[in-house]
């Protein structure tokens, strides 16, 4: 749904994505999110993490990514559900998170006031 973010490190380089997904086979939508690298080893990209967004019942859909020049990312998003009226939310990790999990709290930007 969003643009693949490039970032050149130097001695790597790193791309993230992300789209939405059916977390549970019931509809529940989730933000699948990706970090690939290519380590300029002649050996090309690779998945180096990626990891599903849907921390609790609320849908979570319409992601964007991107990472700074230290290596934190940031994931922003839309979210609803039958008593949370459509907001604008965002995450993100810090650099020495375990692999494949945004540790910052979620936090709101805009609080939907009605559907």
């Amino acid at each position: 749904m969003y643009r693949l973010q490039y970032r050149n490190f130097g001695s790597y380089q790193a791309m993230v994505t992300n789209h939405t997904v059916n977390v549970d086979g019931n509809g529940h939508a989730g933000i699948r999110w990706y970090e690939m690298r290519d380590l300029n080893d002649g050996n090309g990209w690779f998945i180096y993490q990626q990891g599903t967004y849907a921390p609790d019942g609320d849908h979570r859909w319409m992601g964007s990514i991107a990472m700074d020049g230290r290596g934190y990312i940031a994931l922003g998003f839309s979210v609803s559900s039958e008593t949370t009226y459509p907001s604008i939310r965002y995450t993100g990790r810090s650099p020495e998170a375990p692999l494949g999990q945004m540790n910052f709290f979620e936090e709101e930007i805009m609080e939907g006031t009605g559907a």
